[in-house]
């Protein structure tokens, strides 16, 4: 897993050809062109929905997983905190459906705070559990995910 803020980008881009395009897009994306809802293509592989997110409190039934694509959140504006731990350390809830990319996942993890132009890159061993709370306090945020195959 990777969780860095946006003025990082460059660290990562030599993780691949993809991850460089997608993490350069949002680097320098004009943000006041961007209009919730709308899907926006990078290239013929990326493309992502910019969309608003009303967390919910944090549940150890939800963390997902994704075995061919890691996902990269972003927070564009607003508080979110994201559950994280390796699947290795979980216990399989559903396991991966045919034609489907996720499998879900309950136990413990640990809990980061995103806050605006903060990212992460979760990579296929890499549970997560997105748009949740501190536990006490609500939050939202204006997020977007690509999905970028691994």
């Amino acid at each position: 897993m990777v969780f860095d803020n946006l003025r990082n980008a460059e660290k990562y881009y030599g993780l691949g050809p993809d991850f460089k395009k997608a993490l350069e897009y949002l680097k320098n994306m004009d943000r006041s062109a961007i209009v919730p809802g709308e899907r926006y293509q990078i290239d013929e592989n990326l493309g992502f929905t910019l969309g608003p997110v009303h967390c919910k409190a944090p549940d150890d039934e939800f963390y997902e997983a994704h075995r061919e694509y890691a996902d990269l959140q972003v927070v564009i504006s607003g508080c979110e905190y994201m559950g994280v731990q390796d699947i290795a350390k979980l216990e399989m809830r559903e396991d991966f459906k045919p034609g489907s990319d996720i499998a879900w996942y309950r136990g413990k993890g640990a809990m980061l705070k995103f806050e605006a132009d903060d990212f992460a890159i979760f990579f296929p061993q890499d549970a997560h559990m997105p748009c949740r709370t501190d536990g006490v306090n609500d939050c939202t945020s204006m997020k977007l995910v690509i999905k970028i195959k691994v």
